[in-house]
């Protein structure tokens, strides 16, 4: 398995993800390092040979990572540390701050392998002041926030296949996903139960069986699109990698929309309400809807949510047009000199543009990251965007499968809440909160 490198700002780091990370300290995929002493930690430490007026770094190991490779080796540091002060000085940047990227920057070249620094100081994360002239010339993607340390982690292990729930335990590819999703849509697992119990004493049921089903596997396939789109982001930007980002943006887009479908057809199934056409089960809130009118007679609680989530429901709908029926979003790679920015992005209209922008507050868009404007047309950071974009839906997805109020089930059938009961494995129920507590990706 690749090593991946971790150097640890240790007296910068605070938030709850820094702690998580370093959960991970005895995984094989992992070697973790401080620039201050440390009895958990390999440590690396910066020396000076005044005879020969030169500087390094020594590299003492600890732990299993001493027992493959040497316990102790030095690596040359070729700057002048009046350099470094000097640039520091003229940029605003702490001496203290600048010199962790020097040593990032080493550490990027020997030993040849991907190294990163996990920090929280803000003027070593932001972008413009690393590309400016004197910062050193790192790989992409070699400071990170702990925030999003965690998730580059939790890729870098996907990519090699390994699925951790916790920092001593695997699963496969489907049950972490399954984790994933029972833990940021809790609702589902009372609405799944109720169904499965019921469809295990009326065959009847099974068009509605294998609607809940096709929900949670649209669900859980947006989490491996993001993961898909992620790897690519942090490979870089290039034609293959744009590639397949467009290819499971697209796929994304059109899950997206066919959660919103899954919805109108539990509802339809919930409530028993009878259309005459398929295509008038939907849940937006347009004039002669008939299928919302019979609805708001079984509901009204689920009526006034859709009409204050619209902009959740109306989100991709142009775009999932335009995918479904005319052509797929394409893709344009954008750079960005003065911000250090090279990214892959996708093209998109103004209508749907538009959609995205219904979630501006306040003058901040929460849910769009880098865009740029383009004479007929805008570039959105697709990564960004769906990781920012998936919480609102599946929250909206929680809320409505409450709104159903299927506990209704459980209240008025003892069969069926010993069925539910029973379907409710109390193993099942701590690992998610091991998942909860230890996982590290989205």
């Amino acid at each position: 398995m690749a090593n991946l490198k971790i150097l640890l700002d240790l007296p910068s780091l605070k938030s709850e993800s820094s702690k998580r990370l370093t959960e991970y300290k005895e995984n094989r995929a992992f070697e973790f390092f401080s620039f201050t002493p440390s009895s958990e930690y390999s440590q690396l430490i910066f020396n000076e040979d005044k005879a020969k007026g030169v500087h390094f770094i020594t590299v003492e190991r600890k732990g299993f990572h001493a027992q493959s490779v040497l316990e102790m080796e030095q690596i040359g540091f070729h700057w002048l540390l009046e350099d470094i002060k000097r640039i520091s000085q003229s940029y605003d940047i702490k001496y203290d701050d600048l010199f962790l990227a020097y040593v990032l920057e080493v550490m990027c070249k020997y030993p040849k392998s991907k190294t990163i620094l996990v920090t929280e100081r803000k003027k070593l994360l932001n972008k413009e002041n690393q590309a400016k002239n004197g910062f050193p010339n790192l790989p992409e993607f070699s400071i990170f926030h702990p925030n999003e340390a965690v998730i580059y982690m939790d890729l870098f292990l996907k990519k090699q296949k390994e699925y951790r729930l916790s920092p001593i335990s695997t699963a496969n590819k489907g049950l972490w996903y399954l984790y994933s999703l029972k833990t940021k849509v809790h609702n589902y697992q009372l609405t799944w139960s109720v169904v499965v119990s019921l469809n295990t004493r009326d065959k009847k049921t099974d068009p509605y069986f294998y609607i809940m089903a096709s929900l949670q596997d649209r669900l859980i396939e947006m989490l491996m699109a993001i993961d898909e789109i992620g790897i690519s982001y942090y490979e870089g930007s290039n034609n293959d990698t744009l590639d397949t980002i467009i290819y499971h943006f697209n796929y994304w887009v059109c899950l997206y929309a066919g959660v919103i479908d899954s919805l109108a057809l539990i509802t339809k199934h919930r409530y028993e309400i009878v259309v005459k056409n398929e295509v008038d089960i939907r849940l937006h809130s347009t004039q002669n809807n008939i299928f919302l009118e019979q609805l708001a007679l079984k509901n009204p609680s689920i009526i006034s949510f859709i009409k204050s989530n619209l902009k959740v429901i109306y989100l991709v709908s142009g775009a999932r047009d335009s995918i479904m029926h005319r052509e797929r979003l394409r893709g344009v790679r954008y750079v960005n000199k003065s911000r250090q920015l090279r990214i892959n992005t996708i093209k998109v209209p103004e209508d749907i543009y538009k959609n995205i922008q219904a979630f501006t507050k306040a003058g901040v868009n929460p849910i769009l990251g880098e865009s740029t404007q383009l004479s007929d047309a805008y570039l959105i950071e697709p990564y960004t965007f769906v990781k920012k974009a998936t919480p609102f839906l599946f929250e909206f997805v929680n809320e409505y499968l409450q709104l159903l109020n299927f506990d209704e089930y459980v209240n008025l059938d003892a069969k069926v809440k010993k069925l539910v009961d029973e379907g409710i494995d109390s193993q099942f129920k701590k690992d998610l909160e091991v998942f909860k507590k230890y996982s590290l990706g989205y």
